[in-house]
């Protein structure tokens, strides 16, 4: 089931359990066989507070590829907190900042 938190932002949506059907997902790390070296210089998410269940299902791809991440987020969150250390013990550069948008590079 997909869940709305606003009527006005559709984009403002989780998916979570229900009893109406399922809905597949898959993580990077599950592609990794199909990625070749030179295709991903860039990847961005925005997945409302779930940066953390992401990023957990790519440590491979990230590990590996190294692109540059450029995510929505707020400082001081914890999903924040948990990104920044997650890059940070990948190797990545401290992030910079733009408007509520943080780049991260390899």
């Amino acid at each position: 089931m997909i869940r709305t938190y606003s009527p006005d932002n559709i984009g403002m949506a989780q998916i979570c359990e229900s009893d109406y059907g399922s809905i597949t997902l898959h993580t990077l790390d599950s592609y990794e066989d199909h990625i070749k070296e030179t295709e991903i210089d860039l990847i961005k998410i925005d997945v409302e507070s779930s940066e953390k269940q992401v990023l957990l299902g790519s440590i491979i791809f990230f590990s590996k590829h190294k692109p540059l991440f450029y995510i929505d987020s707020f400082k001081g969150e914890k999903t924040y907190d948990f990104v920044l250390s997650f890059f940070t013990n990948l190797g990545y550069n401290k992030p910079f900042l733009s408007n509520d948008n943080y780049i991260f590079t390899p």
